[in-house]
């Protein structure tokens, strides 16, 4: 029963991480390219501290996105682009 339980955190965790990244992805093309464009988001090199320190910043100069957006677009940039 245990590796039940296991196996069914896995598949979760997998299946939030794959909904992330389209969620995320249909946010940067919302909310990012407003400003910048595909081309300058996908050559920026970063890893997830310096993307959450940039979206940080984007929020602090006016990007409308909230909180879960923020981490939304954050695990995307990060991970999928």
């Amino acid at each position: 029963m245990r590796h039940v339980t296991v196996m069914a955190l896995i598949l979760s965790l997998a299946c939030a991480s794959a909904l992330a990244a389209p969620a995320g992805q249909a946010l940067v093309e919302s909310k990012c390219v407003v400003c910048h464009s595909q081309d300058r988001i996908k050559a920026a090199k970063k890893d997830r501290a310096a993307w959450e320190a940039t979206v940080t910043r984007m929020f602090g100069n006016g990007a409308k996105i909230g909180a879960d957006e923020k981490s939304a677009i954050v695990e995307y940039l990060s991970t999928g682009k």
